[in-house]
């Protein structure tokens, strides 16, 4: 009882975070991913230089520091998107009485695919500078569509951010059917912070004395981490 719960009192706190930021700073998403990009872009430029940069680099200096200290932290507490995918798989959990699940295997497979996401971005736009996907980012459309005290203003989204729009909506779609689909799939940031956060000093332990065969761990995980095989989590999708 006492453990059920402390988890209570965290996951509501948690909440709490993620409405804060949701609102607060919904686009530190983009903000910490572009400070990426301009170390990258900088670097094999040449061109890099602390103090002329800090300004566009405060979101990654704080996000990676807690990154390498508790996991990927940034996309369980702090992105907007990951708040939105939660809060539509909740009403798809209300509206359909269950949950969607994707097999071990294929999951494992799939989550491989935000790598190959980042590592395009990486290759053919910020290393080549292609430009063909202008217009592409499903963030933009989130920016102009999600914004708190604002109208949603679909004309400019199609118009400015066709592609992405279009992307956005089916990402909605999908996280009505598969918990943290963004997450675990398709975002190049939380392929970044899975890498770094291998790194991290504080781990996830299971209570061995008391863990059987239900896998009631692993049925919870929001990014579908075979916890049952484990006896201390270390893997850095976790959020």
């Amino acid at each position: 009882m006492r453990d059920s719960k402390r988890m209570s009192i965290l996951q509501v706190f948690r909440l709490v975070v993620q409405v804060l930021f949701f609102i607060v700073l919904p686009g530190i998403y983009i903000n910490a991913f572009a400070g990426i990009k301009h170390i990258y872009t900088s670097i094999i430029s040449q061109s890099f230089s602390f103090a002329e940069s800090l300004p566009q680099l405060i979101e990654v200096i704080a996000i990676i520091p807690a990154t390498i200290i508790l996991g990927r932290f940034f996309c369980g507490w702090m992105c907007a998107f990951g708040t939105l995918g939660d809060v539509l798989y909740l009403i798809s959990r209300k509206v359909f009485k269950t949950k969607f699940k994707v097999s071990e295997r294929l999951d494992s497979i799939l989550k491989y695919f935000k790598y190959v996401v980042l590592v395009f971005l990486i290759i053919a736009v910020w290393t080549l500078g292609f430009s063909g996907l202008k217009g592409a980012n499903p963030w933009d459309a989130f920016g102009v569509l999600v914004t708190a005290g604002k109208v949603p203003d679909f004309s400019f989204a199609f118009t400015e951010f066709a592609i992405g729009t279009v992307l956005l909506f089916a990402i909605v779609i999908a996280s009505l059917f598969i918990e943290r689909f963004f997450c675990r799939y398709l975002c190049p940031l939380g392929a970044f912070f899975t890498l770094t956060s291998r790194l991290r000093l504080i781990k996830v332990s299971k209570t061995k004395e008391k863990c059987g065969s239900c896998k009631l761990c692993t049925n919870s995980c929001a990014v579908g981490i075979p916890l049952y095989k484990y006896e201390k989590v270390d893997s850095g999708e976790c959020i």
